[in-house]
């Protein structure tokens, strides 16, 4: 099952139920990491790969090809959607609503400032 799709960087990734993001080469899907999380949603924003998995992190894909933890005050459990305005990052829990960060927060690169 795939529960996400999206451009990033010019390469589809998907977020497969069984616990592994992917990313379409041009010819075959490489594993992309995030091993052992299942990701319910991927989003692509200022030149950064969000992902929001069911264990409640966010996630961000680095230049290094390496994610890094990001949204450390996030407490809402399970991630089902990850959205932007021209403002804010909005991430949608599956049991405590809404959680709003500023987009000037977002990482530059996947890496924290």
């Amino acid at each position: 099952r795939i529960n996400a799709l999206v451009v990033h960087d010019d390469a589809v990734f998907a977020a497969l139920n069984r616990r592994v993001v992917v990313r379409w080469n041009g010819e075959s899907w490489d594993d992309a990491g995030l091993d052992g999380e299942i990701v319910y949603d991927l989003l692509s924003v200022d030149g950064v790969l969000l992902a929001g998995t069911s264990s409640g992190g966010i996630w961000a894909l680095g230049g290094d090809g390496q994610w890094i933890a990001f949204g450390d005050r996030y407490t809402g459990g399970t991630i089902e959607s990850l959205a932007v305005t021209p403002e804010h990052l909005v991430v949608g829990s599956r049991h405590r609503g809404i959680w709003i960060r500023p987009r000037e927060e977002l990482p530059v690169d996947g890496t924290e400032e």
